[in-house]
């Protein structure tokens, strides 16, 4: 069986900025604001905290919470007064001192989603909030994710797999 691991992020985000800079990556993200939008300014507290794929977004705009920290896994130019450098799998904030959490397509594109969540666990305060924006796996978006085809050569025999690393057939 061939795995497949998911690139480090640093190496993903030009071509995840251009797919967001889309048509269709434009009316995901006004949908996904759309949302925060409307829930943002029900949640109060001190800190909020946005660990994105893209961190030009500001997703807390509408948030009632004045101190808003953005996490970058790279150092870039134009970056806010407010933007940590850090890896998502390891976050510099202490244990349960932020209000909101909001992970926008993190675990998509995360080398261990499991590590990033439970970073995100331990920075939440306890009856703090964490919203996930993410590619549900069985939605037509998340489906055509898992089952994109690549096509792989072993010692001359074309394997044909998913992204997930199932091996779907075998040509001779």
């Amino acid at each position: 069986m061939l795995l497949k691991q998911q690139p480090p992020l640093e190496e993903c985000l030009p071509a995840l900025r251009e797919w967001f800079d889309s048509d269709l990556g434009q009316q995901l993200l006004d949908a996904e604001q759309a949302l925060l939008d409307r829930l943002l300014p029900t949640l109060f507290g001190y800190y909020l905290v946005q660990i994105s794929v893209d961190n030009r977004l500001d997703l807390g705009r509408e948030s009632p919470i004045k101190h808003r920290i953005r996490i970058n896994p790279v150092i870039e130019l134009g970056m806010n007064e407010q933007a940590l450098v850090a890896k998502n799998e390891e976050l510099p904030l202490e244990h349960n001192s932020c209000d909101v959490v909001v992970l926008h397509h993190a675990l998509d594109f995360a080398q261990s989603p499991h590590q990033v969540l439970r970073e995100a666990a331990r920075i939440l305060r306890p009856g703090g909030h964490l919203i996930l924006l993410g590619f549900n796996p069985v939605s037509t978006w998340g489906l055509y994710r898992a089952l994109k085809w690549q096509k792989v050569s072993c010692h001359g025999v074309d394997i044909l797999s998913v992204s997930t690393g199932c091996v779907t057939g075998l040509h001779y």
